[in-house]
């Protein structure tokens, strides 16, 4: 298979929020873009809806703290708590 080279103009912010989401899944850009056109290709469309967001999917602030603060206990930034049993949680909750 012969291979070619693709050359796209993007915003560096983009890029770089894109590689972060991608590097989470386990992917680089390079292997993301070739997905999506054999998807492309595939499928002989878009293979997704192109669409404005609803508020829904918009995150609200407590969810974007919530997942800074997800990021930040991942990295050992955050304080967590760790349990050795189940009810040691519930007990926890106060549950």
């Amino acid at each position: 298979m012969s291979t070619t080279t693709i050359a796209v103009r993007v915003d560096s912010t983009l890029k770089r929020s894109a590689s972060e989401v991608l590097e989470g899944l386990g992917l680089d850009l390079t292997t993301a873009i070739r997905t999506f056109l054999t998807q492309v290709t595939m499928r002989k469309a878009i293979p997704y809806e192109i669409a404005y967001p609803t508020s829904a999917e918009i995150p609200n602030d407590e969810t974007i703290e919530t997942i800074q603060w997800a990021r930040n206990a991942r990295s050992g930034k955050a304080k967590t708590e760790t349990f050795n049993t189940p009810e040691e949680l519930y007990a926890d909750l106060g549950i």
